[in-house]
């Protein structure tokens, strides 16, 4: 069983390392804003990842990152879940 899993961890670790090793490959998200706090960018950093399983995580980077970065800055500023809420005048869904 054990020669099993290093096996399949081989072949994940050869494509994790195929994914990274570009030398055009920037490895950082297109946030909103330089100064956001740590926290947003972990969670910013998060619903990135998890959302990139359909496409390249390039456009999700650069793209989603600039908008997720903001929705969760404004979220935590408003200290409100409204901007989810496409009823809401100044939603982000609006």
């Amino acid at each position: 069983m054990n020669e099993k899993l290093a096996e399949i961890f081989k072949i994940i670790s050869f494509y994790d390392d195929y994914r990274w090793e570009f030398s055009h490959n920037y490895n950082l998200i297109n946030f909103f804003k330089i100064d956001l706090q740590s926290d947003i960018k972990i969670l910013t950093h998060w619903i990135c990842y998890i959302t990139d399983r359909q496409m390249p995580f390039q456009r999700i980077w650069d793209i989603g990152g600039f908008v997720f970065s903001e929705l969760i800055y404004e979220i935590k500023k408003q200290n409100t879940l409204e901007l989810l809420n496409p009823e809401y005048e100044p939603s982000f869904v609006h």
